[in-house]
């Protein structure tokens, strides 16, 4: 990895204070400056994203801020871009938002007001739709779909959940099966669905909880982003937290919270924390080898079964 001094150069900043701040899909640093001002240093992963993709993000995130939602703001470089290039990585850089994650996944939820977060999360969501729906996106916007071929045909946009390294027989059996129920599920409802550009990563980690915010919610992390199902979006947000001893509760205020800036029909909501629930069965699979991986894939098998247990219980 090339130090990021390589690549603030570009923004006049090869002198700022650097602290790793994260390690995921991307490589995440912490610049601070003498002046007093921070910003988020993303260097990104080979061969994830690309350069249309990545500038329709910033390009996206942009506009969201300049709206009113709380997101990071890309910050152009000396060339006017919002990306710069060192060898074969990419990178970008965006202010830093203060907050506190909501949470961490795989651990018990600690918030002082768990229904006004949710129903806060819920506004946020619905602005971040209702903005992206007013946007005149600009010529050659890229974002990849996350339609009904991406969450369920043969090439699902993170992997084959059914047939990936290391399930059990069982395991198998029953997402071939549910892939095959909620497949015929979504061809009967799939042109009544909302949809659009979404965040499509509204885990604990993503969502930032600040009292100076109107809303005092803040979101980060769109290297996610696609166009796909409003459904999707509420899925993933509730997804993480279904094991919480307030989770009706918490889902009902995120919903309502929601319905304060626009409708939403929910009435196939448990499809979708069941086939949000699968993706990260194959986007778990293709990762064991990185530290904890073996861990975290076993979790994510676990809630992927119960919440497909679940939806084919209630169906």
């Amino acid at each position: 990895m090339i130090e990021p001094q390589a690549f603030l150069e570009h923004w006049s900043l090869a002198q700022a204070k650097v602290t790793l701040a994260a390690h995921r899909e991307n490589t995440v640093y912490r610049v601070d400056t003498e002046q007093g001002s921070t910003y988020a240093l993303r260097i990104r992963r080979v061969g994830y994203r690309t350069d249309a993709e990545i500038i329709s993000e910033l390009d996206w995130m942009a506009m969201l801020a300049e709206a009113g939602l709380s997101v990071p703001v890309p910050v152009a470089a000396l060339n006017g871009s919002y990306m710069v290039w060192v060898d074969e990585f990419r990178a970008d850089l965006l202010t830093w938002l203060e907050g506190k994650p909501m949470g961490k996944s795989g651990e018990p939820l600690v918030l002082s007001n768990p229904i006004a977060t949710f129903s806060a999360l819920g506004r946020t969501a619905a602005k971040l739709h209702l903005l992206s729906d007013q946007w005149s996106v600009p010529e050659g916007f890229a974002r990849p779909r996350w339609d009904r071929d991406a969450l369920l045909g043969d090439t699902p946009l993170w992997g084959r959940f059914w047939d990936c390294a290391g399930l059990s027989e069982s395991d198998a059996g029953l997402f071939n099966e549910f892939r095959e129920a909620a497949t015929d599920a979504m061809n009967d409802v799939h042109h009544e669905l909302d949809t659009g550009l979404i965040h499509a990563d509204l885990v604990r980690e993503n969502i930032l909880l600040n009292p100076s915010l109107t809303n005092f919610v803040a979101l980060i992390d769109f290297d996610d982003g696609v166009f796909g199902y409003r459904l999707f979006e509420i899925a993933t947000a509730l997804g993480k937290n279904v094991n919480e001893p307030q989770y009706p509760a918490l889902r009902e205020a995120l919903i309502a919270g929601y319905r304060e800036l626009r409708p939403i029909d929910t009435s196939v909501l448990e499809l979708f924390m069941a086939i949000r629930a699968a993706t990260y069965v194959g986007w778990s699979a293709e990762r064991k080898n990185e530290p904890g991986g073996d861990v975290r894939a076993d979790r994510l098998l676990r809630t992927a079964r119960d919440a497909v247990m679940r939806w084919t219980h209630s169906k």
